[in-house]
């Protein structure tokens, strides 16, 4: 499916699963997918309240930046908590479980004691300051990954007011500093015009201890159609940059004997 087609689905389908009898606001309209704010609640609260999976509800809440539309149902930052916050213990302490359904995608990774994990992750020691929707290290090797529902696509710009400034101060020394990474020369026009999300997040593969991971459903053929173009045209070493089904992670979980039923009901149920 498209992007578009993929959204109609899920959207009807998640509407019916909105408790409220007029859903909430968008743009001066209702719509069903979304969660009502009532005066006096706050987004986090119905975060919490309606957006959550039932199992993810009785966890402690694990405090980060929620998105403008978090409380949509079709968020992909709350589908990202709802499906790693079960791994994830009260010290942001990642379980053995979670290291080995991600082995498959990241063969170097191994659990240690001294593993972490984070949501909405910036690492500071750089100077380009994305946002990763999770992060987990163990024994030094860092995984980043990007998380995709219903979004319209990989952002193609980056928006800002100095585009050439930003791809000379920041993305090129990046770039340039990982040649092996890249099977031709990189332009700014590629970074910041055509593939900004894709390159933003596959430079941090700079090393061979950094895993970058795209996950997205299997219906959305656009996407994955966009990182085998970027692949193709751009990665000369794509070991450490690899795309990812969600419904693979779900059976990998299900693999470790976790109960993944409500949030393939949630996200995926609109296939039954």
């Amino acid at each position: 499916m498209n992007h578009l087609e993929f959204f109609e689905v899920v959207k009807s389908y998640l509407g019916t699963k909105n408790n409220s009898e007029q859903g909430g606001e968008y743009k001066g309209k209702r719509y069903m997918h979304i969660l009502d704010i009532p005066k006096g609640k706050t987004k986090e609260n119905v975060v919490k309240e309606s957006n959550l999976l039932p199992e993810i509800k009785k966890l402690p809440w694990i405090p980060f930046k929620l998105h403008r539309y978090a409380h949509h149902l079709n968020s992909s930052q709350i589908m990202c908590y709802n499906f790693f916050r079960r791994f994830i213990d009260n010290n942001d302490n990642p379980s053995k479980q979670l290291v080995k359904i991600l082995q498959d995608y990241c063969p170097l990774l191994e659990y240690s004691n001294d593993a972490k994990c984070k949501f909405e992750y910036i690492e500071n020691d750089v100077a380009e300051k994305t946002n990763f929707d999770f992060y987990i290290e163990s024994g030094g090797i860092k995984v980043y990954c990007e998380i995709k529902y219903t979004e319209q696509s990989f952002s193609k710009s980056g928006g800002g007011k100095n585009p050439t400034k930003q791809f000379k101060d920041i993305y090129k020394p990046i770039i340039d500093g990982n040649k092996d990474l890249w099977k031709c020369e990189i332009t700014e026009k590629d970074v910041m015009e055509d593939y900004y999300q894709l390159f933003r997040n596959a430079m941090r593969a700079k090393t061979e201890r950094k895993y970058v991971l795209f996950i997205c459903p299997k219906d959305r053929e656009d996407l994955k159609n966009n990182f085998i173009e970027f692949k193709n045209n751009f990665l000369e070493n794509d070991e450490m940059i690899r795309y990812v089904y969600w419904e693979d992670l779900i059976s990998k979980a299900k693999s470790q004997n976790v109960n993944m039923d409500s949030f393939e009901e949630k996200y995926f149920g609109y296939k039954i």
